[in-house]
């Protein structure tokens, strides 16, 4: 997880808001930037495509068995 954080901070998607030692371990609390709520956007509108175009095809398909 921490390494794809990591990797999502990098990338400017996410960033560290907030830092503290809890119980004598160390936390980091991340938010989406501005950038990253658009990468998202962008994600979920093509996931939904794609499971849409999913659904249409298995419509389109005759089921087995039932001849």
């Amino acid at each position: 997880m921490y390494g794809a954080l990591d990797r999502l901070s990098g990338d400017g998607l996410v960033s560290v808001v907030k830092e503290e030692v809890v119980a004598g371990r160390h936390r980091r609390y991340y938010d989406l930037t501005g950038h990253g709520r658009t990468v998202l956007a962008e994600e979920t509108s093509r996931l939904t495509r794609l499971a849409t175009t999913a659904q249409h095809r298995l419509s389109l398909r005759p089921e087995w068995g039932t001849r």
